[in-house]
């Protein structure tokens, strides 16, 4: 068991991961000065990354210098990228499908009033090659089905869905 901290002790602050979400302790960093990156999936060093569909191979973004990189919060991905923008990232230029929690009811045996109206909005390439498997490969947050961690897209790092290299 810890000890108790000094009572001078400085207490951690805490803030919403993401740039949009930070308040007080990086809220006046310039990220475009300076950039945030953190990897949280293995030990090498952040650096700007290029996004890529991984059938098509469409960039969705290039060097994005703002990020967080972390382990999948769903069992057919290997890893995901947040990040709130990037060189050539335009959502008009992807293929869009708005999912309700609302018309996924029926399917999960509940009535759909009983459900609150939560949407999310999912992208893929310009091809919608995810599409094939059900899938999506960048999603946009808040959302309910996908957590952005503050941050405003999440892409799926998988095969097929998406991967990325270093700039």
């Amino acid at each position: 068991m810890l000890p108790p901290p000094h009572p001078t002790a400085r207490r951690p602050q805490s803030c919403m991961l993401g740039p949009q979400g930070l308040n007080g302790l990086l809220g006046s960093r310039d990220f475009s000065v300076k950039p945030l990156r953190i990897n949280m999936v293995d030990e090498k060093r952040p650096v700007p990354l290029n996004i890529y569909c991984s059938r098509c191979n469409y960039c969705f973004a290039r060097k994005v210098s703002t990020y967080m990189r972390t382990g999948p919060q769903q069992e057919h991905i290997t890893n995901e990228i947040y990040f709130d923008s990037a060189e050539g990232f335009d959502e008009m230029n992807l293929k869009e499908t708005n999912l309700r929690l609302r018309s996924m009811a029926p399917g999960m045996g509940v009535p759909e009033e009983a459900l609150p109206d939560l949407n999310q909005f999912m992208y893929n390439c310009p091809e919608d090659c995810a599409s094939e498997d059900d899938k999506m490969v960048i999603a946009k947050g808040p959302g309910f089905l996908v957590e952005t961690r503050g941050f405003t897209w999440a892409a799926a790092i998988a095969d097929g869905l998406c991967h990325f290299d270093e700039v």
